[in-house]
Formats: C-alpha cells, structure tokens, sequence
C-alpha cells in the first residue's frame, strides 16, 4: 500500500488558489429588422461575494456594415446604457431588470478565474465580436 503523508503534507503546506467562481452569462441585443437576430454586446459574472459584475461594448460603429445608413449607433448608445445602469443595480443574475425586449440575457453557465478582470476579459474577447480590439483583430499577412 502507498504512502501518501507526505504527498498530503505537502499540499497542506501549498498556498491555497484564490480562484473566483461563479455564473455568467452574455447580454444580448436584436437589433430589429425582419429576423430575429441577437447581437452578443457584453458579459455578467456574479459571485456572491463580488456582487454583478460586467462589460459592455463600448461602440457601435462596426454595425455601420451590416446596416449601412440606416443604423443608428446613438439609439444603441442610449440602450446601452440603460442597460449598464440595470446592471449595476442588480444584486444578482436573477434580479437583473432589462430595459427593453430587444435585450436578453443567456443562460447562466458556471466559470472560474484568478480574478474579475481576468474573467471578464476572457469571456467578453471570446463572446463578444463586437467587442474586439481592431489590433487584435488583425492577422499576419502571409
């Protein structure tokens, strides 16, 4: 039989993950037209302790080429934040009031991180296509 004392010694001694978990969920958009189609425009974590914490894109002048001139990025602007001030009132995901019906939160899924930034960033660069940096964006031209 193995004797794990010391391998259970030694992970008493290691310092403990301070890893944050909790539920996010994306922050949707339609933007009206004929199809029903939902936008990804930011990202909610809650964790109890934390409280609702979010992002949001920022601007709206990349729908200018889905749209052309009939888009206009101030009505979003506007829906925006409104819907940044929801979200600040919010205690959890659950109580999270959406100002309008062309808005809607996804189903809230599990997630972990070293800290809210670092969440935050990661699931809004890998969730929300608008939000992306026009640098990081780019490819190497071959």
């Amino acid at each position: 039989m193995a004797n794990f004392s010391r391998l259970i010694e030694s992970a008493k001694a290691a310092p403990r993950s301070q890893e944050i978990s909790g539920y996010w969920c994306n922050v949707q958009m339609s933007l009206g037209g004929f199809a029903p189609e939902y936008l990804n425009i930011g990202v909610v974590f809650y964790e109890p302790s934390l409280g609702v914490q979010y992002k949001l894109v920022q601007n709206f002048d990349r729908l200018q080429c889905l749209f052309g001139g009939s888009f206009n990025t101030e009505n979003c602007l506007f829906l925006g934040s409104l819907i940044e001030q929801q979200l600040a009132r919010a205690v959890n995901i659950q109580s999270i009031e959406l100002p309008s019906g062309s808005v809607r939160l996804t189903v809230p899924a599990p997630f972990s991180g070293s800290n809210i930034s670092n969440i935050l960033t990661w699931l809004f660069n890998n969730t929300v296509t608008l939000g992306k940096d026009h640098e990081q964006s780019k490819r190497p031209v071959r």
